[in-house]
């Protein structure tokens, strides 16, 4: 492929800087503790690109958009280093925070990386770093809850080294069962596995399973049970809602006899044949269950039992659900949203992310940006300025707990504000360049200010500017896109639906690109702040505690979290015209108190009003209070949770049952929990053609199948260079030439190909037809049929443009587009882009958008 590391500047790829990192004049990594005592240095980022660099320049750079809400598991980062000096080994890597002051907590030099070595000028070497948890920042902290806690890092290399390429590659644990949301009061399981013997709770008694008739094109028996840990209040009702974040399927089990509505409207397809039978524990009673499947895109709510389209009761019989990651066809990534920008400028004429304009001339303090979930809030109040308009005269950013806010002088009733603006972090006045929690303050003029959010990709540039004081926020995190409203709409790239209430109702049907001003006026005052949640006030510019009051009143008010419309819809139902209708969250919920009375238990209240009174009571009842052991039963799977990834509830549930049998806690052990992905190298393959082909369990070619189908034990990803063999002919030929160790080879589009096994006089049996490969996570495969293998191939001699991320290459998008964030020479290509992470399923990749 053409040249690694770009020498010219047409080429270099610019590294993406958030925070702290716009106002560094020198990083400082001497004295930091570590094996070898190597002092360090301090150096300045006098050239900001990766590639070829001069040495004795320090290259940093910002990692954002990283899961705040679990540990990151597996964590690790691949790079391609090159050395511009006599001694590179001496460089390392470290890990920095805003609130670091340019100094990196943490260094390593490259000698301390296994069978490293030496290495000098021109000198190539690939590395893989794992992030593992016993690496600490400080005293107290460990580098995977620092990132938890923030959501993101400062990279360094130093000082002599230049980077090809930089992957940061990590899982996280299953669903935790705040994932899911009951809206009949009972608490729910996940992570128990479906099979003979498991126990169910489908009735007013504990139910086991005692018969599994599976099905032979969606098979279920070890997929992910969701059960009730006890009876509902009432048997007739049980509804609840799951949250998924990729493509998932479900198996949902329904008495025999039983019809329900919302399953034929939604879609679901009914597995003939197959069945489970249970018993109950206390009078041996049998009930068969049928058997329906579907899958849904995530990410998305899920919702089961909800009211039918005519209906606002809840589910009219118990079930119980399981489930697993789809059986997925190769995916490519669609390009990635593009950076929101929204404007409120002069008096104030405004901008949605999506590009709808309107004026708004009542004073009042407004959400210009507003995370559904309180994360992040910019407030503007605007004053009015004579007979008929407003400007702008303070502007507050609040993150969590903290908040910044930048007021003009006032005037007179009816007069300008002028000045430039004081800001005040917390209350207290700044005149310089500040960084407190995750805000990063940025002086770049007296009258000119950038407040950033690294975590959450925020940027709010303010310019006070005469008479106006205009206010351009940027938001570049997806996982927030579709999530935020406010003035600037939702950025969801559709300009029709930018004006929705607190409620999710869309308040304007007018698809003219400017509104009237009546129009904006009826909207816009539906987005006033709170009195209990303002922090762009004149009463409270000196409050140091004011961000955090904000922030707990906004979480103890919540409104809706993602406004339904905005969900990826369903698509129609293969093979039908006919339309699929989901099922509603009830409006009225069992009761969860001995009056009788009913109340709100969860979910959303969505009535489509315009006020921010919807209340949620997500969390379920939970297991095993009653205990006097409750405290040190909590300990015990807290330990199970961090180190096998056991789900919390069934540990809870499993010591209950111990306990109840006499044990103890100290008999406990924990269980193994789900290992989502491995990694795996390939040594066995033949050469055929001008591809290199394997299989990803790296089975012998020329070896013979079992006589009893094998499994593959794990699922894994595919490793660097390697592609999943498209459905060719000659993919079929390559299958058909080798035995393989197995019958049959799954390819590309999920079909299958017999081997050379299937000749061998004796056989009997064929390959399955149906799409027969998991994709947990990207890039990361399983054939869910035993007797199958996934069939892979290499290209012999390594060429950008082939689709193929090989080493040295930072993407291969399969084609020539010099402008389409991967350049004609397989580099991210930032000129006119921003480079940012981005969270996909349970697997993060860096992606240029």
């Amino acid at each position: 492929m053409e040249d690694n590391f770009a020498t010219t500047t047409t080429n270099r790829e610019t590294v993406p800087r958030t925070g702290i990192l716009l106002t560094c004049s020198m990083y400082n990594w001497t004295g930091v503790s570590q094996p070898g005592g190597f002092v360090g240095d301090a150096q300045e980022m006098g050239a900001a690109y990766f590639d070829t660099k001069p040495k004795d320049n320090a290259l940093v750079w910002s990692v954002t958009g990283l899961p705040t809400d679990a540990l990151l598991q597996n964590a690790r980062i691949e790079m391609n280093l090159k050395c511009e000096d006599s001694m590179c080994h001496n460089d390392g890597y470290g890990f920095m925070w805003d609130n670091n002051s340019c100094r990196f907590p943490y260094f390593r030099q490259w000698t301390n990386l296994t069978s490293f070595g030496n290495w000098t000028t021109g000198n190539i070497k690939f590395v893989n770093i794992s992030l593992t948890s016993d690496i600490k920042v400080s005293a107290d902290k460990t580098l995977l809850q620092r990132i938890k806690e923030t959501g993101y890092f400062h990279f360094l290399v130093g000082d002599d080294t230049s980077v090809d390429y930089f992957r940061l590659f990590y899982t996280v644990a299953d669903p935790p069962s705040s994932s899911l949301v009951s809206f009949s009061c009972a608490t729910y399981l996940l992570g128990r596995t479906l099979a003979k013997t498991s126990v169910v709770y489908s009735d007013t008694t504990s139910s086991t399973i005692t018969n599994i008739i599976d099905s032979a094109s969606y098979p279920f028996t070890s997929t992910s049970l969701i059960s009730t840990a006890n009876s509902d209040r009432n048997v007739t009702q049980s509804t609840f809602k799951f949250y998924i974040t990729q493509s998932t399927r479900f198996w949902l089990f329904v008495p025999s006899g039983v019809t329900l509505g919302w399953i034929s409207d939604g879609g679901w397809d009914s597995l003939t044949g197959a069945s489970v039978t249970t018993t109950t524990s206390n009078t041996a009673t049998n009930r068969t269950f049928v058997v329906y499947t579907k899958r849904y895109d995530g990410p998305r709510w899920v919702i089961f039992g909800g009211a039918s389209s005519s209906s606002s009761a809840v589910s009219p019989a118990m079930f119980f659900v399981s489930w697993t990651f789809a059986q997925a066809l190769i995916v490519t990534p669609s390009n990635p949203s593009a950076v929101c920008a929204c404007e409120s400028t002069g008096d104030p004429h405004y901008v949605t992310w999506d590009k709808r304009r309107f004026d708004f001339y009542t004073p009042g303090t407004y959400h210009l940006v507003k995370a559904r979930d309180c994360t992040f809030d910019v407030q503007t109040l605007t004053f009015k300025y004579g007979p008929t308009v407003a400007v702008n005269g303070i502007v507050s950013v609040r993150y969590l707990n903290d908040v910044v806010t930048l007021a003009r002088t006032p005037g007179a009733a009816g007069a300008l504000w002028t000045g430039s603006p004081v800001v005040r972090v917390n209350g207290v006045i700044q005149s310089a360049s500040v960084t407190q929690g995750g805000l990063q303050v940025n002086k770049i003029t007296v009258d000119q200010w950038t407040i950033v959010i690294s975590a959450v990709g925020l940027t709010v540039k303010t310019v006070a500017a005469g008479n106006w004081f205009h206010v351009y926020p940027t938001l570049s995190d997806p996982s927030y896109q579709r999530k935020v409203d406010g003035l600037c709409g939702n950025c969801d790239n559709n300009p029709d639906n930018d004006f929705m209430t607190p409620g999710c109702a869309i308040a304007i049907n007018n698809t003219a690109t400017k509104l009237t001003c009546n129009q904006a006026a009826d909207w816009g005052v539906k987005w006033t702040v709170p009195t209990n949640q303002l922090v762009a006030d004149l009463s409270v510019l000196s409050s140091t505690n004011i961000g955090s009051n904000s922030y707990s009143s906004c979480t103890s008010t919540p409104i809706i979290q993602q406004c339904p419309s905005l969900i990826p819809p369903e698509p129609p139902k293969t093979g039908t015209t006919a339309i699929v209708i989901e099922p509603q969250a009830p409006t009225t919920f069992v009761s969860c108190s001995t009056s009788g009375t009913p109340v709100h238990c969860g979910g959303d209240d969505d009535h489509d009003d315009d006020d921010d009174d919807d209340n949620d009571n997500d969390q379920p009842p939970k297991l095993c209070t009653w205990r006097t052991e409750y405290n040190q039963i909590t300990l015990k799977c807290t330990e199970c949770a961090n180190s096998n990834l056991y789900a919390s509830d069934d540990c809870i549930l499993d010591i209950c049952q111990l306990l109840d049998n006499g044990k103890t806690i100290g008999n406990y052990s924990c269980p193994p929990g789900p290992q989502v992905c491995n990694y795996t190298t390939i040594t066995k393959n033949v050469t055929i053609g001008s591809y290199d082909w394997a299989t990803l369990d790296n089975a012998n070619p020329d070896g013979v199948a079992p006589s009893t189908p094998a499994c593959q034990d794990k699922a894994y990803y595919i490793p660097l260079g390697w592609e999943v063999a498209p459905n060719d002919a000659t993919s079929k030929s390559v299958a058909e030439s080798k035995n393989w160790e197995t019958a049959c080879l799954v390819v590309e589009d999920g079909n299958t190909f017999a081997t050379n096994t299937t000749k061998v006089d004796g056989y009997t049996g064929s390959c399955p037809v149906h799409s027969c490969v998991v994709q947990p996570v990207k890039t990361c495969y399983h054939p869910n049929f035993c007797g199958t293998k996934l069939l892979l191939r290499r290209p012999r001699v390594p060429q950008c443009q082939n689709g193929i991320i090989e080493t040295g290459e930072q993407c291969d998008d399969g084609n020539g587009i010099d402008t389409d964030g991967c350049s004609n020479t397989c580099r991210i290509n930032t000129n006119g882009w921003i480079c940012v992470t981005n969270v996909k399923s349970y697997t993060m990749y860096r992606l240029c958008q």
